[in-house]
Order: structure tokens, then sequence, then C-alpha cells
């Protein structure tokens, strides 16, 4: 136990490890033995990963509890066998184990004996969510809709915090005993590694807020008693001109023209160099697919590092992967090519922007470039035509707040945008409460004081067709006509991708 340090919990020390005095001793010669007893643990299972020994991955006189820790994770790590157990032991081993946040490894020796981890754990956790992604769905999934369908939409107002859906993640969350393990760790006393790494069970590591991934949990129970569910976070606001139309009508209704079937989920699509997705908004349908969506969504709430907008982006991804590969007999689909973009590097950053650069990459391959996705389950809503997710901070950062600078008001002579539904993400409450007040004020002279909201206010002036409100917003003609002009001499086709110029239709100048 003196390997832990002063904070001791009387967790013990391996059997087959050198006992040391306090945590500045050297564990003299077992780093090559934990090295050599991990090989073995690899050698009767074919699925094992290829680890290196401990000691390559750690800095050159790593105390005995450091060196202690990294092998509770690296030996567990070497023969995971599902998704949310190598990434639990990949992410601790790299948060507390790897390169500081963000820098660099100090030899290229122990940066090399990372990358070939990774790569290990990579080619692992792929081979295991596409074998457990199809056994779900290979048989379950139709493109062609199925039982459990409820007919004729239904709308309805209900309004429900994603938290009420139940009180706690099922399995998922530290225990009041063991929270001065989990302190420790935080405090970098890594000798609690030991005791911390046979948690995967017990706690859940998360990108954002826990409370986040309760949503799914709520769209289910209201699903369970409706035709169709809209879901919306608090921090968005709907036009009020919109209320006559109705949203699930604008949703389904160019589906309907053209005679097909509707989707059995709906998601705000995206261009390359933004958010890839935003659960901001979801809408889905009682059907098989829709309930097929949902278990596989709720299933990455175990995943460590995993968040509600991640879980919902890979989502989509295998669904319409498992479809794709369905309607073309097994020629092709989704082979979690994105997934490993989830979870840590090893300098403990997530590279949440590589995943959605291939996401964009992917989903193209799959069903089609932004605004010509083709989808029998997942209705990518084309933002040019219903922008059912607006996020000023993620289209056009930096704005400080302005409406202007939102593109919510006119701005330098050009008329704002009218997206159906604004989504204040990324400010503070109070900001995000100022911005709404003053955008239904400024644009529906609509007081947030008032008792009541008018019972028919006036339509935009956006109008599509006869006494018809547009809802569509040309967010990406904006940020790319301002990309240009910033742009300092000639840009790349690379670029002009990136900046949504190029998706259908493209921007072209006036």
């Amino acid at each position: 136990n003196g390997a832990l340090g002063n904070n001791t919990l009387g967790v013990a020390i391996p059997h087959w490890s050198t006992p040391v005095q306090g945590n500045a001793s050297p564990c003299t010669g077992v780093p090559q033995y934990l090295g050599m007893h991990l090989q073995k643990l690899g050698t009767p299972n074919s699925m094992s990963l290829k680890v290196p020994a401990v000691h390559a991955l750690l800095s050159v006189g790593s105390p005995c509890s450091v060196v202690h820790g990294a092998y509770a994770f690296l030996a567990r790590l070497a023969n995971c066998s599902t998704v949310q157990s190598c990434s639990f032991h990949w992410s601790f081993l790299a948060l507390f184990f790897g390169a500081p946040a963000g820098g660099l490894f100090e030899t290229d020796v122990r940066r090399d004996a990372w990358q070939a981890l990774w790569i290990e754990v990579c080619g692992r956790m792929r081979k295991l969510r596409s074998r457990d992604v199809w056994g779900l769905l290979g048989s379950r999934l139709s493109p062609f809709g199925g039982p459990r369908e409820r007919k004729a939409p239904a709308e309805r107002d209900s309004c429900s915090s994603p938290a009420s859906a139940c009180t706690a993640v099922g399995g998922v969350g530290a225990r009041v005993h063991q929270r001065c393990i989990v302190d420790g760790m935080l405090g970098r006393r890594l000798g609690y590694a030991a005791a911390l790494a046979d948690w995967e069970d017990v706690l859940g590591l998360y990108f954002d807020h826990p409370e986040k991934q309760t949503k799914v949990w709520a769209i289910m129970r209201h699903l369970a008693q409706s035709s169709f569910v809209l879901y919306f976070d608090v921090d968005m606001t709907i036009r009020p001109d919109s209320v006559r139309h109705g949203i699930v009508n604008l949703l389904v209704e160019a589906e309907l023209a053209a005679g097909r079937r509707p989707s059995d989920v709906y998601a705000r699509d995206s261009w390359p160099g933004t958010e890839c997705v935003n659960s901001g908004f979801i809408a889905l349908r009682n059907t098989r697919a829709a309930w097929l969506f949902l278990e596989l969504w709720s299933e990455k709430s175990t995943w460590a590092s995993a968040w509600d907008q991640s879980a919902l982006a890979e989502t989509i991804l295998e669904v319409v992967g498992a479809e794709m590969r369905k309607l073309s007999g097994g020629t092709y689909g989704y082979e979690s090519q994105c997934l490993p973009y989830l979870f840590p590097i090893s300098n403990g950053l997530v590279p949440y922007r590589m995943y959605c650069d291939c996401w964009q990459a992917i989903l193209g391959d799959l069903s089609g470039p932004f605004g010509q996705r083709r989808s029998r389950i997942v209705g990518f809503v084309n933002p040019e035509r219903l922008d059912v997710n607006y996020v000023p901070s993620d289209l056009f950062n930096g704005h400080g707040g302005d409406l202007s600078n939102m593109r919510l008001l006119p701005r330098a002579g050009q008329p704002a945008l009218d997206p159906l539904v604004v989504h204040w993400a990324g400010s503070s409450g109070e900001q995000r409460l100022q911005s709404m007040s003053l955008y239904m004020a400024r644009r529906f002279n609509i007081s947030a004081a008032a008792r009541s909201c008018p019972r028919r206010p006036p339509l935009s002036r956006g109008v599509s067709g006869p006494g018809r409100a547009s809802f569509g917003s040309r967010a990406r003609a904006v940020r790319c006509c301002e990309r240009l002009r910033a742009a300092a001499g000639a840009v790349s086709k690379e670029q002009l991708g990136y900046w949504g110029c190029c998706s259908w239709p493209p921007v072209r100048k006036a």
C-alpha cells in the first residue's frame, strides 16, 4: 500500500509486483516484467490486442504507483470485448498516462509506442462495433417500413425536461463511497488507477454534462404514446408565425408531394466545415426503424467520453450504413470508420473536428452529398428549405451576441435570414435569454413581458408562395461569400468545399 502515497485506500498491489516505499521510488525491473505479462495475456485469444510493454508508454523514471496504474488499464484493454470496455480503459489510459493535454511526447520512442497502441485499439473497436450493429440490425431493419408503424402523424403540444425521463442512467455514475478515489485520480494521484480500472460497469466518463444523455429516454417515453415526436432543446426559439403551418406538416410535405413514404427519423442536414450533427433537434415517427435507431443511440450512453451529440451522429451513420448494406446486397455499408475519432487520442483530446470531417465523407459516399442525401429511414432536412436547428455560434462564430452578426437582423444592407428554429447554444444562460427576448421583440414585435403570445402573428416577409412564409435560411451562401471576401489571393478547391461553396446548389456570384 505504500505505492499509493499518503491517501491510501487499502487497494492491494498485485502479487507479481515489487513492493516499494513511497511514490518517488523507482520500480526497478517491474516495467519490463509487466510488458512480458501483457504479451502472454494476448497469446490465447485471437482477438487480443498487440500491446507494448508498459514502460514504453511511460516517462523514464515513473514511480511504481504510476506503473501499477497504467498496467491496470493496459491489462484489461488487451482483452476488451466490447466498445464500452475498450473505450473505458483506453480513455482513462490516455487521459492520465498519455502526453500532457494537447501536448507532445518527450521522446519519439514513447510517441511511437502510443501510436502503435492507438492503431490496435481503433482496429479492435471498429471490428467489435461493426459486428454488433449488423447483428442487431441485420434481420430487423427494413428500409420499406413494417409493423409498429402508426399512420397519420398527429401533432400535439407536450413539453418535458430530458432529465425527468429517468433519475439516473442505469448503472452509470460513481457511488458516494468511491468519490475519494475519483478525486484522487483528478488530483493526479495515479496510484488510484489500479482500483479505478475495475469500475467500467460503475463509472461513466463523459465529454459533456451527463444529464444531456437522458434526452434519448425522454424521447422513448413520449414516442411510446405518440405517432410522431419532435424533440427540441430548451434553449431554442420557434418562430411564432409557423404555428398555423404545423412543424410536422412542414417536415413531411416534401416527401408526400413526391409520393414517398415519410422518413422514420428526421435530423438537420449539414455541409462540410460545420458541426456535422447537432442534437438540439430530432424528430421520429413511431416505427420499427425509429425504435431501432433509439436503441442504438441509447447504447452509446455507456461509452467512455461519449456525449449526446456524438452518439447521435454515430447512430445516423450506423443506421444509414445498415440500410445501404441491405439495399446493395452487402456490397457496401458503414464499417465504423469514424468511430475511433469519438474517443481521446494519446494526449487526452477528443478530435471531434476530425470526426465531423470523416462523418461528412462517409455519409456522402453512402447516401449522397449535402442537399442530395438519399435515405428511406433518415430524412436529412435541408436547412435551405426548412431550417429546424439554426445555430449562430456554429455558423457565425464570434458574433459577440449581436443579432446582426448572427444574421438574424439586417446587416450592412443585407436582409436577415429567416430560419424556422434558432438554437442559442454556445453562450451563457443569461446571454441566451437576452438574445431570445431581443429576437422576439425586433423580428416579431412580441415582448417577453407579455402574458400571452398573439394568436395570429403576422407572416414574415420571405414568401415562397401565395400566403406562404419561408422557413429556410441561406446561411451557407452567406458564409461562403464572407470567406471568399476575406480570403487574400487565390483559394483552393478544398477550401471552397470546406466553406460549403461547392455543395448543391453551388454558390454563385450575383
